[in-house]
């Protein structure tokens, strides 16, 4: 892709050779800008010599803007390079889980969803680090969205795996949380699996990946003023206020469903709990 560097500059960060790059710009195949990178600094690794390519013992990006789009095919790119599909390139994804360390502050991603037609979503305030040792890789990620949907968000991750090529060999723990936000608003973008037509709600979210696919799920939630419609035979549910833990697992027979501490509220009836 065509690449427009403003300045570079070296220098030693002990007995590491240290590159920093400033004003960095990224263009698609169409010339859009897709990727600005205003500070980067890499401290080069040594075992770079062993392994006959760059390896970096850090990686850190100082607010960067990035575009992320998914075309009307469905297939996603980020930064004009293809990471889903049948033409979609592994190769960036592995070379950053093969390097030691990755650290993103302060970015801003701009999310184009082209099989939706939905409007553009800016994620602002994106922290990102990522820690590679091997096939473990240690993840943790915040974000703020647009106000009007809410405060923020935060993931952490803990995975074993190689090769994106390979998803079926990846397990790891995932956590994460939403702020108290507002369901409806984010409509735009995400398929519930129910008509959710109002609400604002909070949840924490815990999951364990086996093999590539979610084997245990637990998530604790916080609802309140919902109105939605189950399915479209059904009349529209108006809730209160719901709150407790639901979870689910895998198991030989198919998946087992349940809830503990559950308490909801509903206009005009009395509480109930489970």
């Amino acid at each position: 892709l065509p690449v427009k560097i403003g300045a570079l500059a070296t220098d030693w960060q002990g007995l590491r050779p240290r590159l920093s790059i400033s004003d960095v710009r990224i263009y698609d195949g169409d010339g859009r800008e897709v990727l600005v990178l205003p500070a980067v600094e890499n401290v080069v690794a040594w075992r770079s010599l062993a392994a006959r390519e760059l390896r970096l013992h850090s990686f850190l990006i100082d607010g960067p803007k990035l575009s992320v789009r998914r075309d009307a095919k469905g297939d996603i790119f980020v930064a004009g390079i293809r990471i889903s599909g049948h033409q979609a390139d592994s190769r960036l994804s592995d070379w950053l889980l093969s390097q030691g360390r990755i650290i993103i502050r302060g970015a801003e991603i701009e999310w184009l969803d082209e099989a939706r037609k939905a409007p553009p979503l800016t994620l602002s305030a994106l922290n990102l680090r990522l820690e590679n040792d091997g096939d473990t890789h240690l993840v943790g990620l915040s974000a703020r969205p647009p106000r009007e949907l809410g405060p923020g968000m935060e993931v952490r991750a803990s995975l074993e795996g190689g090769s994106v090529r390979n998803p079926a060999q990846w397990n790891g723990r995932v956590y994460a949380e939403f702020g108290y936000t507002n369901l409806a608003g984010w409509r735009a973008w995400v398929d519930y699996p129910l008509d959710v037509r109002r609400g604002e709600g909070a949840l924490r979210l815990w999951a364990t990946l086996s093999g590539g696919r979610i084997t245990h799920g637990m998530a604790d939630v916080a609802l309140s003023n919902v109105s939605a419609r189950l399915s479209g035979g059904l009349p529209v549910l108006e809730v209160s206020a719901v709150r407790g833990r639901v979870f689910g697992r895998e198991t030989s027979r198919g998946y087992d469903f349940g809830v503990r501490n559950l308490a909801l509220a509903t206009p005009g009836a009395p509480p109930m709990s489970a």
